[in-house]
């Protein structure tokens, strides 16, 4: 993204966030609760959701590439990845694609593609169950928040076709271009008719989906602010979408921003929201770190062993 772009948004969403805070510094009505239970259960959350993650993501992969990448080499590459792209936009990607062509032999193309894939089923995912929330237990007063959902849901779910469809409108002679959507439409197209596999992903999905609102609802709960389950799905489905485009390193204050803004639509509060979305950040930032270390210090010993 142009760096003006990047930082007209970012002024925009510093600009919203000052007026919000302004707006509500007389009527703020959290608290925080550091209880160690509730920390614990964050972190434990977060954990077992960065395990079933990764494992959705190695099952896209290997039905990409055709390879069998075992699992644990994965998961290490795949938190060093997660650590670098809170550090530079795309850092982790890169790093992921290059770890895999040089220890597996993945092609470049084959990694965009199952990355592809995975963003997009993952945001289908979580728009249906956003959706489907809003249509079981929501009022009247939702009805404007269901049907956004359930256009972006479609949208979203057309979007493969849809680029296929303008491709081909537009009659383009770019030869490399064409090929590479062509080929990506039919590997969309394969991974779809894999009943097994998209068992396996939905399977996976919804205990990342339960996982990862429970923990947004514990990082509510740490402020003192309690939440009903269709807020939290909510906030969760937008929470994710924040990740889609990248403005800064982990899109550091946009993704709280954002995250404060639908609690405010919500009547939660702004600063209610951009807190509770900090505090999460923060979180999340010291277990990768953690898992970061053990790991190195096991790869490390695993080296020493093996040379002696």
């Amino acid at each position: 993204m142009n760096n003006k772009i990047k930082l007209t948004v970012l002024a925009l969403c510093v600009l919203a966030s000052f007026y919000f805070i302004n707006k509500e510094y007389q009527s703020i009505n959290f608290k925080f609760d550091f209880n160690i239970y509730s920390i614990l259960v964050i972190f434990i959350l977060h954990f077992f959701f960065l395990l079933s993650h990764a494992k959705r993501y190695l099952l896209v992969v290997n039905n990409i590439t055709k390879k069998n990448i075992s699992y644990w080499g994965w998961f290490y590459n795949f938190i060093i990845s997660r650590m670098l792209n809170k550090i530079m936009p795309q850092a982790g990607n890169a790093y992921r694609a290059i770890q895999l062509k040089k220890d597996e032999g993945v092609d470049y193309k084959n990694f965009a593609y199952s990355y592809g894939f995975f963003t997009w089923f993952d945001t289908c995912f979580n728009l249906a169950l956003a959706a489907l929330a809003l249509l079981f237990f929501s009022n009247q007063e939702s009805s404007t928040l269901l049907l956004s959902f359930t256009l972006l849901f479609f949208f979203t779910l057309l979007t493969p076709k849809l680029i296929v469809l303008f491709n081909s409108l537009i009659a383009s002679n770019n030869t490399f271009f064409n090929k590479i959507i062509n080929h990506a439409s039919n590997i969309f197209c394969k991974i779809q008719i894999d009943r097994k596999l998209i068992a396996k992903l939905l399977f996976l999905g919804l205990i990342s989906f339960i996982l990862m609102t429970t923990r947004l609802y514990y990082g509510f709960k740490i402020i003192g602010v309690d939440v009903s389950v269709v807020d939290i799905i909510i906030i969760h489905a937008v929470y994710k979408a924040a990740l889609l485009i990248v403005i800064l390193p982990g899109n550091l204050l946009i993704q709280e921003f954002v995250t404060g803004l639908v609690a405010e639509l919500l009547n939660i509060g702004f600063l209610e929201g951009a807190m509770a979305a900090l505090f999460l950040r923060i979180c999340g930032y010291i277990l990768l770190g953690l898992i970061c270390i053990v790991s190195l210090v096991l790869t490390l010993n695993k080296k020493h062993v093996s040379s002696q």
